[in-house]
Formats: C-alpha cells, sequence, structure tokens
C-alpha cells in the first residue's frame, strides 16, 4: 500500500500537474473564450443593430420635426413680412377692381393664354398687354414668391382674401382664381385650411395632412395656412403646400440598411407618406404600413421589434423583419416614422464571423499545450513551497513568508505578502471602526474618486437621493462608489485646488434640491506625509434647518397678528379650551376700565385690570350652560349682554389648530350703550317732527364722532323743515290779508327751495291777475267813452255814404272792361307757360344725363388713383430690391462695386418714380375733389331746374285760373251794382244801431266803476301799475326769477302776468287770450270803422 501511494504522489507530482492543467485550462479556456465571445460577439452586434436602428429611427424623427418646423417658420415669417401684408392688400383690392369676372379673366391671362406650357405656368411675370393693376401687382411680387419657392422646394404659395377669392398662387394650377367658400374646390383641404385660418389669430397656424388633391392631378397634397394680419384685422390668409419631394429626400438619404432595408413615414390612417426606394411602383397614400409597431408609434411610444412582414404587392410568405418605430407628430397630426429590414441579411455577416473565430480557435490551442508543457515545469517546484509557506502564514504559524531573498517573482510576491499581511491586519481594525460609526464618512483618492463610503453616509445619500437629483440629475445613490467628487460642485477646479492646498480641515456647506449638508474635509496622509487622499464627514442639516425656518414663520406670523390685535380699535378677548383669559388687546382693556362701574353693578367683585387669566363663567348667570355652548361652538355665536347702564354686543368664534383640534374661543366686544342712547333721542325727535312739533332737539354733549355728525343732521333738518313751515304760514297769512307783495327771502335748497318758490310764484301771480283785472276795468271804461263819442260821428258819416256809392257805379264800369281785357291776357300768358314748362323738361334731362357723366367721370378718377397706388407700391418694391443689391454687393466687395452703382441709380429713378406717383396722386385726389363737387353742382342744378320746371307747372295752372276767374269778374260786377244798392238801404239801419250802442256803452261805464271798487282791497302797489300798457303786451317772467324780483319793480310783474296765468289756467277757459288786439290793431281798426 506504500508503494502505491509512493506511485500516485509521483505521478500527480506538481511538475505533472501545472503542465496538464496548463495546457486543459488553455484549451478549455480558448473553447469558452470562443463561445462565449462568439455569442458576445452576436450579442453586441445585435445590440449595436438595435442601437443604429434606434439611433436611424430618432433621427428621422428629429429630422422630420426640424424640417416640418422650418415650414412652419418660414411660413411664420412670410405671412408677418410687411411685403406679404402690402402684397396681400394690392391683390385684393386689383381683384376688386376688374368691372367684370376677375376668376375667368385671370384664368384667360395666366393659364388658358399662358404661353408657357403645363407645369411652367409659373414661369409668366405678366402677360403681354395686360394694362390692368392686377397685372402690374403680379408683376412687382411674383418674381420674388416664385424665387422663394424654388429654393424652399414648397409647391405652391397661396393667397386667397376674407372672402374665399384665391387672388395669387405661384404655380397656377386649376385652383387658381377660384373662389374657396362658392367654387368648385370648396370641399378641398385648401378650403378648408383656409377656413380654419381666417378664424385663427395673429401668428397661429393650421395644418391638413397629406391627401389627393385633385386640381394638382390627384397627386398628394398637405397644407399649412396663416392668417394675414394688418393693424390687428386678418386681411386673409397664407397658405404653403408641401413638398412630397422634400420629404422622400429627407428618409430616403444614406441609410445603410441594404437592399431589403427601409424607412417609412406612417400616416393616421395607416398609409405611407414616401415613395419607398425598394418598390418600384408609387406608394404614398398607397401603401398599407400596419401593426404593432404603427399602432405604439401613434400613441407616442418608440421601441424595436421583430415582426412577420411580407412584401406589398407580392404573394410570397410573410418572412420576420427587424422594425424599429418611433412617434412624430406636428399640428395635431401624429405619424409613425418605421426603419424595417429582413432579419436575415440584417445577421448574415454573424455566421462568417463565427466561422473565423472557430478556425483561429484551434491553432491557438495547440500552441498553448505545447508552452504550457515547458512553462509548468519551470515554475510548479517554486510555487508550490510558496504555497506551503503561505499556508503556514494564513494560519498564523509563521508572521512572514521565508522566500524574500529570491530575485525573481516569487520573491516580490513573499515580500508583498509579508507587507499586505501587516495592512491587512491594521485595515481590518480601521474598516471595522469606521463601518460601526454613525457619522457619515466618505474616502476620495488623490485623483478625488470616491473609494470607501461606511454604511451611515450610504443610508443618508438613499435617504436624500429624490432631493439630490434636483440639482444632480444623473445621481445615483447606489452608484456613488468610484464616482469623483467633482459631481457634487458648481466649480470642480475652485474645489479641486482647495482639497490638493488642503493641510488641516475644511468645513462648507452644500445645497443639493431642498436639502443642505454640513461637509468638513480633512487630508489622508501616510507615514512618510505624502498625500494619499481626503476624508470628507457629511452632515444633513435639511431637517434641522426646516425646523428653524418653521418656527421662525410661525413666530413672525405670531409676532405680526399680535401686533395687529394690539393696535386693532375692536375689542378682543381670547380665551383657551379651558374658558381662561389669556389676551385681551388694549381696545377691550381700555373699555372694561371705562365701564366698570356699570360692569359692578351685575358683578361685584369685577376688577377691570384682573381680568387676564380668569375664567369667562364669571359673565353667565349659568356658566355650565356657556360652557357647553362653547364646547360645541362650531361657528360664530352673536350675544347681547346688559350690565348696569351698559349695553354689550358679543360675538364668539371658535380658534382651531390647521388640524381641526379646538384650541380655545375669540370673543368680540362692542359696547353700543352710546348708540342706543342716540337712537331713543333721534326716535323721539323724529315722532315730534311727524306731530307737528319742531321744537325738539338732540343734545350734542358727550358725543363725538358718528353719533355727533348724526345729532346735528337731525337737528339741522328739523330747524329746515320748521324754517320753512314758518315762512309757508306768513305767506298764506298774508294773502288771507289782502297782502299780496310778502314774498319768501330766505335761501333753501332741493325741494324746499322749489316750494318757496312755488309759493313766491302764487303771490305774485295773484297779485298779477287783480292787477290786470284793474287794468281791463280801465281800459273797458275808456272804450265806453269812446263808443259813446263814435255813435254821435256816425250819423254825419252816413251822409257822406250815399256819394261814395255813386262813384263806385262809375268806377265799376271801367273795371268791367279792364276784367275782359286781363281775360284775353291770360289765355295769351297760359300758353307761353306750357312752352316754357316743355322747354325745362328737356333741361332737366340734360342734366341727369351730365349728372351720370360725372359720376363715371369720378369713378374712373379713382381707379386712376389705384393704379397710381399700385405704381407706388411697385417704386417701394424697386427700392426694396434695390437696397438688397446694394448689400449683396458691398457683400462681394470689389467685384461688386460697379453692381452697387447700378444698384444706386436704381434706388434713385425708384424714389423719384415713387415721388412722382406721388406728385400724381395728390394731381388725381385734388381731381377727384373737383370732380365732386363738379357732380354736387350739377346735381345741385339739376334740383333746380326739377324746381322750376313745377314752378313753370304752377304758375301755367295760376294763369289758366286767372283767366277762369277774368270771365267771372265781369259777371261780378253785375252783381256789386246790385249790393252798392242794398248798402244805402243798410246806412240807414245803422242810424238805428247806433243809437242803441250808446246807451250799452253808458251802462258798461258804471259796471266797471264798481269792479275796481270790489278789488281795490288787494294791495298790489297801484302807484306801482303802469295802466297804459295794454294786457296784451305783458310777457311771462322766468320762473326760477320770481322770487328774486324787488317790491320796486312790481310794474313788470303786472306786465309779465299774462303768459305765466295761461300756463296754469285750463286750456279752454279762454280768460287770458293771446290772440287779443294789441294797442296799434285798436287804432288800425277805429281807422277802418271812421273811413267806412
Amino acid at each position: 500500500m506504500s508503494e502505491e501511494m509512493t506511485q500516485n504522489k509521483s505521478f500527480w507530482q506538481l511538475s505533472r500537474k501545472i503542465p496538464l492543467f496548463i495546457t486543459a485550462s488553455a484549451a478549455v479556456s480558448a473553447l469558452l473564450i470562443a463561445f462565449f465571445a462568439i455569442i458576445q460577439f452576436e450579442n453586441v452586434e445585435e445590440e449595436n443593430l438595435k442601437g443604429n436602428f434606434e439611433t436611424l429611427t430618432k433621427q428621422r424623427a428629429a429630422e422630420l420635426t426640424d424640417y416640418f418646423k422650418t415650414i412652419s417658420d418660414d411660413l411664420s415669417i412670410v405671412a408677418d413680412a410687411p411685403m406679404t401684408k402690402k402684397a396681400q392688400l394690392s391683390f385684393s383690392r386689383a381683384w376688386n377692381m376688374y368691372d367684370g369676372d376677375p376668376k375667368a379673366e385671370l384664368k384667360r391671362l395666366f393659364i388658358t393664354e399662358n404661353a408657357y406650357p403645363m407645369g411652367e405656368k409659373h414661369k409668366l411675370n405678366i402677360a403681354d398687354g395686360d394694362k390692368s393693376a392686377y397685372g402690374q401687382v403680379h408683376k412687382a411680387y411674383h418674381p420674388w414668391y416664385r424665387k422663394f419657392l424654388e429654393q424652399r422646394g414648397y409647391y405652391d404659395i397661396f393667397m386667397i382674401d376674407t372672402k374665399g377669392n384665391l387672388v395669387y398662387s405661384v404655380f397656377k394650377e386649376l385652383d387658381y382664381a377660384t373662389n374657396l367658400n362658392s367654387g368648385q374646390w370648396k370641399n378641398t383641404d385648401l378650403a378648408n385650411t383656409f377656413r380654419s385660418a381666417l378664424k385663427l389669430g395673429e401668428g397661429e397656424q393650421t395644418f391638413y395632412d397629406f391627401k389627393p388633391y385633385k386640381p394638382s392631378n390627384d397627386a398628394p397634397a398637405s397644407f399649412i395656412g396663416q392668417p394675414i394680419v394688418v393693424d390687428g384685422e386678418t386681411k386673409g390668409v397664407l397658405i404653403f403646400q408641401m413638398p412630397i419631394d422634400r420629404i422622400n429626400a429627407l428618409i430616403a438619404k444614406e441609410t445603410n440598411l441594404g437592399a431589403t432595408g427601409e424607412v417609412i413615414l406612417v400616416g393616421e390612417d395607416r398609409l405611407a407618406r414616401n415613395q419607398s426606394p425598394i418598390i418600384d411602383k408609387p406608394t404614398v397614400l398607397k401603401r398599407p404600413v400596419d401593426g404593432a409597431y404603427v399602432r405604439k408609434a401613434l400613441e407616442g411610444k418608440s421601441g424595436l421589434m421583430v415582426a412577420d412582414l411580407a412584401d406589398w404587392g407580392e404573394d410570397e410568405a410573410a418572412h420576420p423583419h427587424f422594425v424599429g418605430y418611433a412617434p412624430f407628430d406636428f399640428k395635431g397630426a401624429k405619424y409613425a416614422v418605421v426603419v424595417m429590414q429582413e432579419e436575415e441579411e440584417a445577421f448574415a455577416f454573424i455566421d462568417d464571423i463565427r466561422n473565423t473565430v472557430l478556425l483561429i480557435l484551434i491553432v491557438i490551442i495547440v500552441g498553448v499545450v505545447v508552452v504550457g508543457i515547458f512553462l509548468g515545469r519551470s515554475i510548479a517546484q517554486p510555487i508550490s513551497a510558496l504555497t506551503d509557506l503561505v499556508n503556514e502564514l494564513a494560519a498564523g504559524r509563521v508572521k512572514s513568508v521565508q522566500m524574500q531573498e529570491r530575485g525573481d517573482e516569487l520573491g516580490e510576491m513573499a515580500r508583498s505578502l509579508n507587507q499586505i499581511y501587516s495592512l491587512s491586519v491594521e485595515n481590518k481594525s480601521i474598516r471595522a471602526a469606521l463601518d460601526n460609526a454613525t457619522t457619515c464618512i466618505m474616502v476620495a483618492n488623490t485623483d478625488r474618486e470616491i473609494v470607501y463610503m461606511n454604511p451611515a453616509v450610504e443610508e443618508m445619500l438613499r435617504v436624500a437621493e429624490a432631493d439630490i437629483k434636483e440639482a444632480l440629475p444623473h445621481f445615483d445613490a447606489n452608484n456613488v462608489l468610484g464616482q469623483n467628487i467633482d459631481i457634487y460642485h458648481k466649480n470642480p477646479q475652485h474645489q479641486a485646488d482647495v482639497l490638493a492646498k488642503l493641510s488641516g480641515t475644511h468645513t462648507t456647506r452644500l445645497t443639493l434640491g431642498v436639502r443642505s449638508f454640513d461637509l468638513t474635509a480633512a487630508p489622508v496622509t501616510d507615514d512618510e506625509g505624502n498625500r494619499l487622499g481626503s476624508v470628507v464627514e457629511w452632515n444633513d442639516l435639511t431637517d434641522l434647518l426646516s425646523r428653524q425656518e418653521a418656527e421662525k414663520a410661525v413666530a413672525e406670523e405670531n409676532y405680526r397678528i399680535r401686533a395687529a390685535l394690539d393696535n386693532a380699535t375692536t375689542c378682543i378677548m381670547v380665551a383657551d379650551s379651558d374658558r381662561k383669559v389669556v389676551y385681551m388687546n388694549p381696545a377691550v382693556q381700555h373699555m372694561f376700565d371705562v365701564a366698570e362701574n356699570d360692569i359692578k353693578q351685575r358683578l361685584p367683585h369685577f376688577d377691570a385690570h384682573n381680568v387676564l387669566g380668569q375664567s369667562i363663567d364669571i359673565y353667565h348667570k349659568n356658566p355650565q350652560h356657556q360652557a357647553d355652548l362653547l364646547a360645541k361652538l362650531e361657528n360664530i355665536h352673536k350675544t347681547r349682554m346688559v350690565m348696569g347702564q351698559r349695553t354689550f354686543d358679543l360675538t364668539a368664534a371658535p380658534v382651531k389648530d390647521q388640524e381641526g383640534k379646538r384650541l380655545g374661543s375669540v370673543v368680540e366686544w362692542k359696547d353700543i350703550t352710546a348708540e342706543l342712547h342716540v337712537q331713543e333721542e333721534v326716535d323721539n325727535v323724529v315722532r315730534a317732527v311727524v306731530n307737528g312739533d319742531f321744537t325738539q332737539s338732540i343734545s350734542l354733549d358727550g358725543k363725538e364722532g358718528f353719533m355727533e355728525a348724526l345729532g346735528q343732521s337731525i337737528n339741522a333738518l328739523n330747524d329746515t323743515v320748521s324754517d320753512v313751515f314758518g315762512e309757508i304760514a306768513e305767506s298764506l297769512s298774508s294773502l288771507a290779508k289782502g297782502d299780496l307783495q310778502y314774498q319768501i327771502t330766505k335761501d333753501y335748497s332741493g325741494t324746499y327751495e322749489t316750494l318757496k318758490q312755488d309759493t313766491n310764484q302764487t303771490s305774485t301771480r295773484l297779485k298779477g291777475i287783480v292787477g290786470d283785472i284793474l287794468v281791463s276795468s280801465n281800459e273797458i271804461t275808456s272804450a265806453s267813452k269812446e263808443i259813446s263819442s263814435g255813435s254821435i260821428d256816425l250819423s254825419q258819416r252816413t251822409e257822406t255814404q250815399a256819394s261814395s256809392l255813386e262813384e263806385t257805379a262809375a268806377s265799376m264800369e271801367q273795371m268791367s272792361t279792364t276784367v275782359k281785357q286781363n281775360a284775353d291776357n291770360a289765355q295769351q300768358a297760359n300758353v307761353l307757360a306750357i312752352k316754357a314748362r316743355d322747354v325745362a323738361e328737356e333741361g332737366g334731362s340734360v342734366v341727369e344725363q351730365a349728372v351720370e357723366a360725372m359720376s363715371s367721370i369720378e369713378g374712373s378718377s379713382q381707379k386712376v388713383s389705384d393704379i397710381i397706388g399700385v405704381i407706388d407700391e411697385i417704386a417701394f418694391q424697386t427700392n426694396l430690391l434695390a437696397l438688397n443689391a446694394a448689400v449683396e454687393a458691398a457683400r462681394a466687395g470689389d467685384a461688386g462695386k460697379g453692381f452697387a452703382v447700378v444698384a444706386s441709380e436704381v434706388r434713385t429713378l425708384a424714389q423719384r418714380s415713387s415721388e412722382a406717383a406721388k406728385d400724381i396722386k395728390s394731381l388725381i385726389l385734388d381731381s377727384n375733389q373737383q370732380v365732386r363737387e363738379g357732380v354736387k353742382l350739377v346735381g345741385e342744378t339739376g334740383g333746380s331746374l326739377e324746381n322750376i320746371v313745377d314752378s313753370i307747372k304752377r304758375v301755367a295752372d295760376i294763369v289758366s285760373e286767372i283767366a277762369a276767374a277774368s270771365q267771372e269778374q265781369a259777371s261780378g260786377v253785375g252783381e256789386i251794382n246790385a249790393a252798392i244798392t242794398q248798402m244805402d238801404e243798410m246806412t240807414q239801419q245803422n242810424a238805428a244801431l247806433v243809437e242803441e250802442s250808446s246807451a250799452s256803452a253808458r251802462s258798461l261805464e258804471e259796471q266797471s266803476e264798481k269792479m275796481m271798487q270790489l278789488m281795490s282791497y288787494f294791495d298790489i302797489g297801484k302807484d306801482k301799475i303802469n295802466i297804459a300798457t295794454p294786457v296784451s303786451a305783458i310777457e311771462a317772467p322766468q320762473p326760477q326769477a320770481i322770487a328774486q324780483i324787488p317790491q320796486s319793480s312790481i310794474e313788470t310783474d303786472v306786465d309779465d302776468f299774462e303768459d305765466d296765468f295761461d300756463d296754469y289756467a285750463p286750456e279752454d277757459s279762454g280768460s287770458v287770450s293771446n290772440d287779443a288786439p294789441r294797442a296799434g290793431a285798436d287804432v288800425k281798426a277805429d281807422a277802418d270803422w271812421e273811413e267806412f
């Protein structure tokens, strides 16, 4: 058995095992390395492929976002440009200047008769012979928009006015010069874009996704529009037709996806928006693309997946594809960006690499086996010896490895093992102490990389991770070890310099998010003073600082509340939950000091200076009942309390903390004793006034503020009412005594002043009535006397009347002849008047034609003015282009000097053209004004002629009537002769009537004298009355001036009486008539009577 062990021992010697182990290990390692390398390579390549797909997908989505934003920015810049605003106004105005149908005319000029072939119609600036304003505007603006379209790659650019007229298009297709509200294309997306943009505000945009567009031969078309706003008012809409070819180029550029890979832009309708580079037939809006990847992308998600897909339009079975997807949206339209490639093609290169690796592996294994045999033997024995010594060292039987004298690596290993052993013992002790310390310790090396963290600092960082991420988004509490401490500092270089120069402890405060940390750093050095790194002690002060801030805020808030209550005039008392008074502001203390004696009548032991700390139960008859009420109090409770001669209103409310816990109650005291006393005094005064007693008043003693003002107002009201009624009573008393001269002279306001005016006016009007009656009586007396004397003269005039009648008969004979001649003349005048009427009617027709001609001239002048405006705009654009050319020439340097001179001359000519256009426009405006004045004068002339025609017609009618009247006059003369005979008989009868009139006049005189005796009772100042003034000459006084007339001017009151009396008398009374004869009229009547 011993021999067998010897043989086994010799067979498994280290010299054999190491080469065998090295050879086997190398072979197995090579196989494993190759196996895992291939797997790892496949995984890495698959991850690279996924990364490439993900990058390509996001890149295309980002590029599409940028491109679509560029389109939006282009639209915004162009729509807001002053040139576009002027262009929109100019095109709209030029459109409206067409007399006929502008749509048909523009289609004829720019499409039908356009010499350029279809697809190149946009090259025409202005049609030959086109002198219209639209042609000039198109010539001025079209080159710029055409160049912009060609440079930016847009399909078309449209301008539409607010009525839906497509007044301008760069490309001039079938939709040009149509109405998008009522025309053929009113249901297209172009019309929808216009209507949507018209409702938007300034700078807002609307977008419609790609659809087949019939005016563009059903080509896919998408539209984006923005309103054109001028001075806050929308004047039209600018729309871009987006380019499909630019989108194709952007999506299909270099992808490195092989023969089966492609990028697809898919809309919400699951149709492709780009032309596939691997499919020959058209795919835009025709190729359906659907699947889970499309749905996820439209939902806003991105990712990678493998899907079984079949080629579109092919009958082959589906095969796996590697697919990447990402979302993309623009103006509310959602898209999916899809990148796909056949899986077989994507992973084809991995098989080739696998075969190459296996061949290289076989060669490496053979070489490793040969080398391993030789190396194993050379190192087996020393290693075996070193192993034994290490085992002894680990077992503690020795304190060092005794192979340090060797000069090879084994000797170095032995020396290192001895040093490691010593340091390991020391480090274990230090590490154990730090791991069990509650202080947060972090150690960094000289490169400021964290090499140690004790559990305390790890726990602190995990707790504060969310707050630290607010300042350091990439912070991970589980990945701090090995990181550089510079990530915690805003200025890493400054902190690096501080740590590099650190010789003692250094303390600083670090704020990350809402957390604050105190950091104490100290250098770590070896025995020789060499810097090994730094140790940092962390102290989280967040909770401490938060508590301090909260306590400070509460203290400040409580102080403000206390200061506000102390300075408040409202009486405030606060009691705790046990109903003990814990606070009284100075106002309630002052109230208790003043009311102490009254309160003692109910509470004999009350002390105004010893309320604080007492229970509020002392104020209640039933404390337990009040305690229950306060305990259940949830809202404000009000009550009234009477103590002695004083009355208090109390308002109680609960006091709760933020959690709703009851802390106590707050009570507001209000002493209303003075208010109640004043209320009683006011009631007494008002009742006295209601009963007609104005002697009562409110005493102002001891009152102040509102109460004093209220008392003064009530007393003033009482005095004013008393004065007014006293004055009115005095006025009525004077009227009863017959004194009509009394007037209220004191000034009042409002209704009192109106009452005063009405009272004075009543006296004045009554005085005027009496005076007028006296004047009338006097005139009646005078008239009766005149009638009496007139009757005597009447008999004498009757004798002379007979002779006058004979002379009248002779005159009537002559009148008959004259009347006949007048009839003949009137007939001739009638014929002439008819002819004049015809001529006047012809003149009116000529004037109407002149008015129409002048109106046409005015319209033509207005169109000329509009054309001049267009010329002015063209000059402005030329000036702008010349300025741009000058800028470009300046950029070109010496090569552009000649062009700069030309640009300067062009600009000068443009300015002169603009000035000339302004001068012409001014002359045209003057001409328009003169034409309008001419139209006005011609119109007035037409009106005058119409009046003349009417007048001539009326003259003709009058002349006809005169002719008929002249015939009647002849027969009338005979009747007059008979009438004269009757007049003689009537003269005899007049003599008898004269005798009767004399008797009536004497009776009237006696009655008027009696009336004057009766009216003498009233005192109206007879010496002031102007008896000579007739009643009919009296003028009414102004109502507001009646009270201001002095007694010395009473005579004017009588004169002014009549009209004022009319205002108050009933309309049918007829007491005073404005039609009464004046003095002059009386004289004329007497003269007529004497002549008769």
